[in-house]
């Protein structure tokens, strides 16, 4: 992900780590960790695990739209991520 940032201008990546805390205030200051939160991104990329699983989103700033993957096509996690997302990345 990190190299994904270098490679790519206007890519911030959130520190995947956030999602283990408990307080909102303690996961946003996680999240930006990497830059992920810099006005000049137009694109933020996330993998968060749930339940020894990976699952990955990219927020197109642009566009307003969030991208979300997971192998397992799991609701539940689908909605864990868009939960994250309106909680922690988005305000």
């Amino acid at each position: 992900m990190l190299a994904l940032q270098q490679m790519n201008a206007n890519v911030g990546v959130v520190n995947p780590s956030y999602h283990d805390f408990a307080g909102l205030s303690v996961k946003k200051k996680t999240a930006v960790g990497f830059g992920a939160m810099d006005p000049s991104n137009d694109r933020i990329f996330a993998v968060i695990c749930l339940d020894h699983h990976w699952v990955a989103y990219m927020l197109d700033k642009r566009t307003q739209v969030c991208y979300r993957f997971d192998p397992l096509q799991l609701k539940a996690n689908l909605a864990t991520v868009k939960s994250s997302v309106q909680n922690v990345i988005e305000p």
